[in-house]
């Protein structure tokens, strides 16, 4: 994966979201934005079959995603 990651510019994700469906199947979702005109893009992971897929995602959801980030940051940082 991480000639993927160098491929697209990607260094560092900024949410990683862990899933465990009701069937036991397990997955991860990176996000990972980059800023102005750059694409930003969500890793999902298939833990079990230790398979990536790289969507790209359309810069108004990742708007809505950095201000969740944004959020999440300043919940944390108040406690």
């Amino acid at each position: 994966m991480n000639e993927e990651h160098q491929r697209i510019g990607l260094d560092v994700s900024e949410l990683m979201i862990e899933i465990e469906y009701k069937n036991g199947k397990r997955e991860r979702l990176e996000l990972w934005l980059k800023g102005g005109d750059e694409e930003s893009y969500v890793l999902k992971n298939d833990v079990e079959k230790n398979t990536w897929t790289i969507f790209e995602i359309p810069k108004a959801l990742a708007n809505h995603f950095r201000k969740l980030v944004n959020k999440i940051e300043e919940i944390d940082n108040s406690k």
